[in-house]
């Protein structure tokens, strides 16, 4: 008879190498073994990761279905005293992995449902590790479900509940800062345009920096060129800086400026799974990708959860090079080399903000903005090329998958620089 926890252990295995189908089949194995030896929640708690790896598998149909039975045998479940943590750890577990579904399916609401009872259950049974990362789905859910700014109490106490410095934490912190941010996740509105400054740099190191930070500037609808931010006051940059950012005097500004500049503010995931892909020119298929990032990081020890999260971050970006190829972020055999350029960009705007606040001087600001130009002319090709990186960052950290305002509205962004002829990605050869 199969042993429920070596399967168990075979699922996640195999979830961390990329293969959520065969991971599928093993979390199906493990329920039924679960229910054999008795452990119907146990069983249940299988049952919603099975669910989760059909998605994930692109079995979508198969998916729902999965979780729609294993949603009605939750209620009939006995929850004695011996049985009720078990009982409330098999429901954490399904109601983990429906919001995660959920979420995918555009069925916010229901996502955040979920995620709330999850992340309840946790922590009533003090599992704080467990706890942490689903109040980090909580707080994507309310992103999706209620909007950037009507989620912004929602992230804030999220973020206060956990220990300070915890990714989890940092996470919510990154979250809270979009939803804070004017314009804070890309959404399509009136300010989406380009506005250029009479006499603002048109031409030179300095525009040229300044065009790298235009997403942000046509999204806000502010001048591309303005160093100076007209449409915001030194007490709304200085709030901005504090709770986006967790800067509070110029030394802070500095520390945050120099981790955008060295684009060490993005996910070092995502940049490990570019640069092997992009070592083989980019043309390598999902399992020799996958299998690069399970061999580099074998050689350095890396922890497994780090080594899944790497694994699973080449399936977000394959997912979105497709969409990007057929809205034609991307040309038909084009791909990303890195998101450096979302640091980057965001460079230009710190340097916005911190000429505002008060945290530099010009002088300062504008060198900033001219070694931004400069950092991603060293790392793009193009106008184009810088984008892709560009956007790619940026829907990894917030649109999870979902292609919805975060992603629309960068696109919008991009597809006005790339046409409109008086955009500066028209006039100004790259690099």
């Amino acid at each position: 008879m199969d042993d429920p926890q070596d399967l168990l252990a075979s699922a996640r295995r195999l979830e961390q190498a990329g293969r959520p189908l065969e991971a599928a089949a093993a979390y199906r194995r493990a329920s039924g073994a679960l229910a054999v030896h008795g452990d119907p929640y146990g069983a249940l708690g299988a049952r919603g990761r099975y669910a989760r790896a059909l998605y994930e598998g692109g079995r979508r149909a198969e998916a729902l279905k999965v979780l729609a039975e294993a949603d009605r045998v939750a209620p009939t479940l006995p929850a004695t005293p011996h049985s009720s943590a078990r009982a409330r750890q098999a429901r954490a577990v399904l109601d983990g992995q429906a919001a995660r579904i959920l979420l995918a399916e555009r069925r916010s609401k229901e996502a955040l449902e979920r995620a709330y009872a999850a992340l309840a259950a946790w922590r009533e049974l003090n599992r704080h590790d467990r706890a942490e990362r689903t109040a980090v789905l909580v707080g994507r859910a309310a992103l999706a479900a209620k909007g950037a700014r009507a989620a912004e109490p929602a992230l804030r106490r999220l973020a206060a509940e956990l220990p300070p410095g915890s990714p989890a934490r940092r996470e919510l912190e990154d979250m809270l800062a979009e939803a804070l941010a004017p314009a804070s996740c890309g959404h399509v509105h009136d300010t989406d345009r380009l506005v250029a400054e009479r006499g603002g740099p048109a031409w030179g190191p300095l525009a040229f920096g300044l065009a790298c930070g235009a997403h942000l500037a046509v999204g806000n609808g502010t001048p591309w060129n303005g160093l100076e931010d007209r449409d915001h006051d030194r007490v709304h940059a200085l709030e901005l800086l504090r709770e986006s950012w967790g800067v509070t005097d110029a030394e802070d500004w500095r520390e945050q400026t120099l981790l955008l500049l060295k684009a060490e503010n993005s996910d070092a995931g995502v940049e490990l799974a570019l640069s092997l892909r992009a070592r083989e020119g980019g043309r390598i298929d999902d399992a020799a990708w996958r299998d690069a990032v399970v061999a580099w990081c074998a050689e350095r020890r890396i922890e497994p959860d780090a080594v899944r999260a790497v694994v699973e971050s080449t399936r977000m970006i394959r997912r979105y090079e497709e969409r990007f190829r057929a809205d034609g972020l991307l040309p038909e055999d084009g791909y990303v080399r890195s998101v450096a350029a979302y640091d980057y960009g965001r460079a230009v705007a710190m340097a916005r903000w911190g000429l505002l606040a008060g945290y530099c001087d010009r002088e300062t600001a504008e060198e900033v903005v001219v070694r931004a130009g400069r950092l991603s002319a060293d790392a793009y090709s193009s106008w184009e090329d810088f984008s892709a990186g560009y956007v790619l960052g940026r829907v990894l950290r917030f649109d999870d998958g979902e292609f919805g305002d975060c992603y629309t509205g960068s696109l919008t962004a991009h597809r006005i620089l790339a046409h409109d002829p008086a955009s500066p990605w028209r006039t100004l050869a790259w690099g």
